[in-house]
């Protein structure tokens, strides 16, 4: 489809610009142009609650500027609603209220009209631009008591479960994406439904509309996703223990419990780092503990955990506690370096 500035015709699909913003509607006559609320600027103005279709002259309509109409491709013109039955479509509609700056404008009522869908171009390029802003977002759940494993919509979540054979780490497993989901329809917009999922080479899951990563520990789960490679672990002083030391007790004196700290910190650099390069076997010693773009936190209620983020955009990540219980976000806390 393309826009120009010509003579329309009764059931043409016209625009105009106004600042930076298209205002659209369904040219009747030069005495009738039909459009979802008045042009922006118009006076005097009104609440959103109170915007309607309605009619107004040309000259109302186009504030002063260019009035462009719709010129279609062979396609379309054969796909469009008969000019007729557009005017028909938008007198009807008349009076009618539900404006939406971003779900039900100007711009979707007149593609309803015209074309039959329900769209609109400048939504969904201010959609792509929220979408592609960079961002590394970080989530953590407490993994609630009783939760049951309930299959996916998408079969290669359903694989990565079926992989694991011990019962208590798929449950963590599971967590995990469930909380990626939620992130990523947090932190994008998109459902199950929007995304896949497949596996790497050396095993690692990953995903067409974002940069993802997930780790868990004891009765944690963490998730992350961002505009750039990443990758993410978590340890709290249990499991790190249990990892290297096990049956150890917890260190009580500061002096133990700072070496303990450091040890999970330097750990937990190694392993997020390892993630977000999806290459090669991990290999601990051979990666250094000072790698480039890795953030180590601490948690505002959770002074026993470590996160570690290795990512492009990890200096300015956002930390989110999800409840898992309510499949809510529960807080946004701050993350201590």
């Amino acid at each position: 489809m393309r826009w120009l500035a010509t003579k329309c015709r009764s059931g043409d699909m016209v625009r105009v610009k106004i600042g930076m913003i298209w205002h659209y509607g369904v040219y009747v006559s030069d005495d009738e142009v039909i459009q979802f609320g008045m042009p922006p600027g118009h006076e005097p103005a009104c609440a959103i609650d109170d915007i309607r279709v309605c009619s107004t002259d040309i000259q109302t309509f186009s504030c002063g500027g260019f009035v462009e109409a719709a010129q279609m491709s062979l396609p379309e013109r054969i796909n469009r609603i008969p000019r007729r039955r557009s005017v028909a479509r938008a007198r009807e509609r008349i009076g009618e209220g539900g404006y939406d700056l971003i779900h039900n404008n100007c711009e979707h009522f007149a593609y309803e009209c015209v074309i039959g869908v329900k769209r609109s171009v400048q939504e969904e390029q201010a959609r792509e631009m929220w979408r592609s802003r960079r961002l590394t977002d970080i989530y953590v759940m407490r993994i609630p008591n009783g939760i049951r494993v309930e299959p996916f919509i998408k079969k290669a979540l359903n694989k990565e479960l079926k992989r694991i054979k011990d019962p208590s780490l798929r449950v963590r497993r599971y967590c995990a994406m469930r909380l990626l989901l939620h992130a990523l329809d947090d932190c994008y917009g998109y459902s199950e439904n929007d995304v896949s999922f497949k596996r790497r080479p050396n095993g690692k899951l990953m995903c067409d509309k974002a940069f993802i990563s997930v780790a868990y520990a004891d009765e944690l789960v963490a998730a992350a996703v961002s505009s750039s490679a990443v990758g993410i672990d978590i340890e709290t002083e249990n499991s790190f223990i249990n990892r290297f030391h096990c049956g150890a007790a917890i260190p009580s004196d500061n002096g133990a419990k700072d070496e303990l700290h450091r040890s999970m910190c330097v750990w937990t650099r190694k392993v997020s780092a390892y993630k977000r390069s999806n290459t090669g076997k991990f290999i601990p010693d051979a990666l250094p503990s000072d790698v480039r773009d890795v953030y180590t936190y601490s948690i505002e209620g959770f002074s026993q955990t470590i996160i570690s983020v290795c990512s492009a955009d990890a200096a300015a990540a956002r930390f989110h506690i999800w409840d898992g219980n309510n499949d809510a976000l529960l807080s946004k806390e701050e993350l201590l370096v």
